[in-house]
């Protein structure tokens, strides 16, 4: 409940509709753009689970270090390595960026994405808010695919000090404690990963290399109704080899977010049509973990 009132206390009288990015959100891009390394401490207040502390570390090109409760995820340019810290295991996989434009993350995706806010549109100056003793600037926009957003900006350095999400996805409110452009890249020493007593997971082997053209009929039947290029609902589409290549980790399906929520006992997707089959899951997973090749 505290939640949907945190939400609700954020929601205004729109000052201005725009499709064109306002000249404050446009310098929150460029700025993440123009850095050398990022570091933000930040909660995500989550309606369904909660709140958690996020920090994270990045360089370009990329290179970052996003530690949670749960999970450590390092990437040196060469080797992305994802700690579960409940299990104490590792993974290895080729480094991808989809942990840095996950929802958590998402306010800072700029810092490596120049597209960042392709899919948005609908924006608005909802004017200042004071969230945790911050005078913050709020601009309301809209997600392809039905989602509604905001983004809080500091002016004293001009960045997103955090943002508010609310759609099928599930809504969310991420606020930072501490924002820091770098104007040197950080030392490469920050994305080094110490295995301590944690062990290394290996991948299981897959029996046989699996394409995108085997996955393809999959999405026509599962997903590309909700998550087409027309209709990118959340942001994503599954209808082509560049958009389901977005939201996968290859050869590593265990760091993938498209076979997280596919998969388990209580899957998110797809919605309202049914849990895939084993086959399917199974197939998804190979393709993933043998590289997740076209």
């Amino acid at each position: 409940m505290k939640s949907f009132a945190l939400l609700a206390a954020f929601v205004t009288v729109g000052l201005g509709l725009q499709n064109t990015l306002p000249s404050a959100v446009d310098n929150h891009y460029k700025s993440l753009q123009a850095a050398k390394g990022l570091k933000v401490e930040f909660s995500v207040l989550r309606v369904s689970g909660g709140a958690e502390k996020i920090s994270f570390t990045y360089a370009k090109p990329n290179m970052y270090r996003i530690d949670s409760p749960n999970t450590l995820k390092v990437s040196d340019g060469k080797t992305l390595i994802v700690l579960d810290k409940k299990k104490n295991t590792y993974t290895e996989s080729a480094p991808v960026l989809t942990p840095a434009m996950d929802a958590d993350t998402w306010a800072w995706s700029g810092f490596f994405d120049e597209k960042a806010t392709k899919d948005l549109s609908g924006w608005q100056a909802k004017g200042k808010r004071q969230i945790r003793g911050a005078s913050l600037e709020e601009f309301a926009f809209k997600i392809a695919g039905g989602d509604t957003g905001s983004l809080y900006i500091d002016p004293t350095n001009g960045i997103a000090k955090g943002y508010s999400r609310s759609g099928k996805g599930g809504d969310l409110i991420i606020i930072a404690n501490s924002v820091t452009a770098l104007k040197e890249a950080p030392s490469a020493k920050e994305f080094a990963f110490v295995a301590g007593t944690a062990t290394k997971e290996e991948p299981k082997p897959v029996a046989a290399e699996v394409l995108y053209a085997e996955i393809s009929p999959i999405m026509a039947q599962r997903c590309n109704g909700c998550h087409s290029s027309a209709n990118p609902k959340a942001g994503v589409s599954t209808d082509n080899y560049a958009g389901l290549s977005r939201i996968v980790a290859p050869g590593n399906s265990a760091a993938s977010n498209f076979y997280k929520v596919i998969s388990g006992p209580n899957p998110r997707m797809p919605k309202g049509g049914g849990k895939m089959t084993a086959e399917e899951i199974e197939k998804i997973k190979n393709w993933i973990d043998s590289g997740a090749k076209q």
